[in-house]
């Protein structure tokens, strides 16, 4: 059986259950394309599949794959319909998906993300023409509110624990005159 279109734009599941009071958005085995079960591998080798697809676009029109809040656990107070759809275990820890090189297109910067565990982790990304200066934020919640954790130059950063905080974003920022 061919996946269709509409199978291909949803994010794939490390696993069917929950860790919350909240109904996921995908936990029925016939939510699932063959050959992909709702392990971490399964999840992984999907998305590598995915990817495989979109490098294969003619003309290199297939450079981009967005993971749309691949960090949204659920956490006290805060239940997650997609929680088992993200790339991170209902523990926090990374999922194997995150081996997967960060971007199909080589023009376009390289971020990594590693966790260094004890909730911190450590941002690493290569040199942005013409900008000199990043912020780094963090929220609770992906809606924000957004604070400021640190404002730098170039390309890597370590946070301290993040217990509260578990959503980063790094943003960067016009050249200072």
């Amino acid at each position: 059986m061919a996946a269709t279109c509409s199978s291909l734009r949803r994010p794939y599941p490390f696993a069917l259950g929950w860790n919350d009071d909240t109904h996921n958005l995908v936990g029925l085995e016939s939510q699932l394309l063959p050959g992909y079960p709702a392990t971490p591998e399964g999840q992984r080798a999907y998305l590598a599949m995915l990817r495989g697809r979109l490098a294969a676009v003619p003309g290199g029109l297939g450079h981009a794959l967005l993971g749309w809040e691949p960090a949204w656990i659920a956490a006290p107070g805060q239940g997650s319909a997609v929680e088992n759809l993200a790339w991170f275990d209902f523990g926090g820890d990374a999922l194997p998906v995150l081996s997967l090189p960060a971007q199909l297109d080589p023009g376009v910067p390289r971020l990594e993300v590693r966790p260094l565990g004890s909730a911190r982790v450590r941002l690493d990304w290569e040199p942005v023409p013409g900008v000199d200066h990043f912020l780094v934020e963090t929220a609770p919640v992906p809606q924000g509110p957004w604070s400021p954790a640190d404002s730098l130059g170039c390309c890597g950063w370590e946070s301290a624990p993040l217990e509260g905080q578990g959503f980063l974003r790094l943003r960067s920022l016009a050249p200072q005159p």
